[in-house]
């Protein structure tokens, strides 16, 4: 049998895992999260349309983050319940995350951050820069301009690569582990621009930088995007689906609760 966790022990046990600070009013936070959300699961266990809040505050310092993410986490273990943390801003997403390894490190849990769309990449626009590459490559004569697509081929094709093996679809992501590969595709694409006639350049599409590889400009619709099963960003979804926590923003917790509705 798996051993029903209880919240004050996870907390203080993470705490002096890591050499933290005890503050009796982070355990009374994290408490009260707990049985608030296992006051909802009660309640709607019995049948009853009884929903539980609790509206709680408490100092700067006092470790809310930690406080909350604990019980959540308790709570989804205990009762294999997922757990949606919605937040108004991506800094609030990041200091949730600088808690999250103390956490599944102690606690055996699935966390993911969901964000929004504009904040990964296009798998289609991506694709189809590749595959415009390889067209202009076979039309243009042996010399510096075709050395350069093929040089820049090779490089979007490692990038790809990359970002489909190592599941780095958050461009943030990849532009903190990756920048070597950033520069380098930057630098030959700005060349290449320099030797193709306007014409070949159209193939380019509006890719200047790699920041325009972003959903940003990917002209199709999120209930497009996440009825394409192939799409980074549909991944991150599914991911989100399997997972234990959720971050997400507020505009994507209530797409989430309508494609809960919808099935």
């Amino acid at each position: 049998m798996v051993k029903f966790l209880q919240v004050d022990e996870v907390l203080n046990s993470i705490l002096e895992k890591y050499g933290l600070q005890k503050r009796e009013e982070q355990l009374r936070y994290a408490q009260c999260v707990y049985y608030s959300l296992l006051s909802g699961y009660q309640n709607r266990e019995k049948g009853k349309n009884i929903t539980s809040v609790a509206l709680l505050e408490a100092a700067t310092g006092t470790g809310k983050t930690l406080a909350y993410l604990t019980a959540a986490a308790c709570f989804a273990r205990n009762f294999s319940q997922k757990v949606i943390i919605s937040t108004f801003t991506r800094n609030l997403q990041k200091q949730i995350f600088n808690e999250v390894d103390r956490v599944i490190k102690v606690i055996p849990v699935r966390i993911s951050l969901l964000k929004g769309m504009t904040n990964y990449f296009s798998r289609k626009t991506l694709q189809g820069f590749i595959n415009n590459c390889q067209t202009l490559h076979k039309t243009v004569k042996a010399g510096r301009k075709k050395k350069l697509l093929s040089d820049l081929i090779e490089l979007l094709n490692n990038i790809y690569r990359t970002i489909q093996d190592e599941k780095v679809f958050d461009v943030e992501d990849f532009y903190e582990n990756y920048a070597d590969l950033i520069q380098e595709f930057e630098k030959n694409l700005k060349e290449l621009r320099k030797v193709l006639t306007p014409g070949q350049r159209k193939l380019l599409m509006n890719v200047h930088d790699f920041s325009d590889f972003t959903l940003a400009n990917d002209p199709r619709s999120l209930k497009e995007i996440l009825r394409d099963p192939d799409e980074f960003y549909t991944c991150v979804w599914q991911e989100a689906a399997e997972s234990d926590i959720v971050v997400i923003n507020h505009f994507l917790f209530i797409i989430w609760l309508k494609k809960l509705n919808n099935g």
